[in-house]
């Protein structure tokens, strides 16, 4: 079942571990993720909300399957941040961001909100890229939170406290500075 992680330097940590067993390779097919991460979403309920890191290389090949998960997804306590990295197309996945416009299911359902922040990679090399790529990533992500709790009439209050780490789990290292 998934892996999860804990600040920046859980997920950077989880990224090197994961470069050292995967080889990226098409086809891009973003749809089991998301629809992986809707369905612990759904299982937790509104106390926990998950945020979903996709690092893609390509283009994806599931564009309309991707859309009606995303459609379906919006209604739960989830956002997802896709990482483009390399010389691909990605303008399919600045249509996913839905900045511009809603996403719509094949079935004409439109989605309750923006769920995905798109960011390449590319976009951000230079000096002192790592911070801003990092600000970019989690720009939309407070609005995503704030805005799912305005649809399910969730207010701060409402909220139960946040559950203690896994027994043996140590609390996150603060995130490195840049």
């Amino acid at each position: 079942e998934g892996y999860e992680v804990q600040g920046v330097n859980g997920i950077l940590e989880a990224y090197r571990m994961a470069l050292q067993r995967v080889t990226l390779m098409g086809p891009t097919l973003l749809t089991p993720l998301i629809t992986a991460a809707a369905q612990r979403a759904a299982r937790t309920g509104s106390g926990v909300y998950h945020v979903l890191l996709v690092i893609a290389d390509g283009v994806v090949n599931d564009m309309q399957a991707i859309k009606d998960a995303l459609v379906g997804a919006a209604d739960l306590p989830l956002s997802i941040i896709i990482v483009g990295v390399g010389s691909a197309d990605f303008s399919d996945m600045n249509e996913l961001d839905g900045d511009e416009e809603r996403i719509t299911s094949s079935s004409g359902v439109q989605a309750s909100r923006d769920i995905v922040q798109f960011v390449a990679m590319r976009d951000f090399e230079g000096q002192g890229s790592f911070s801003r790529l990092a600000k970019e990533v989690l720009a939309e992500v407070p609005d995503q939170i704030l805005k799912h709790m305005e649809l399910r009439g969730i207010s701060p209050g409402d909220l139960p406290p946040p559950a203690a780490p896994p027994s043996g789990a140590s609390p996150s290292a603060p995130p490195p500075s840049y």
